[in-house]
């Protein structure tokens, strides 16, 4: 299973060139009021793999960490283009993830 991070900001040091900045997607707080801060980011720039069935485990020992409302449609849309265009992902990982 593919998944990306959301963060609390976008962090300059790591991401240090505009082309990275922009792999970040913006979530304010009142699209998704389960997260923290007012606004928060989908780093686009990479995914990570991790088995399915360790996220059934975890959200079996948590289960308030499914959140609702999730993203819309429209929004897991625009994310899913940034990946798409992200040059920091292998087309291999896009393909395998079901993205492209």
């Amino acid at each position: 299973m593919g998944f990306i991070f959301i963060n609390s900001e976008v962090n300059p040091n790591h991401l240090n060139s505009a082309n990275l900045q922009a792999l970040h997607y913006p979530i304010v707080h009142t699209e998704c009021p389960y997260l923290d801060e007012d606004e928060s980011y989908a780093d686009c720039s990479e995914i990570f793999e991790r088995p399915k069935s360790d996220l059934n485990t975890l959200l079996q020992k948590e289960p308030g960490r499914i959140q609702k409302p999730p993203l819309t449609a429209e929004r897991i849309e625009s994310i899913l283009d940034i990946i798409r265009r992200a040059k920091t992902i292998p087309p291999a990982d896009k393909k395998k993830f079901g993205i492209i």
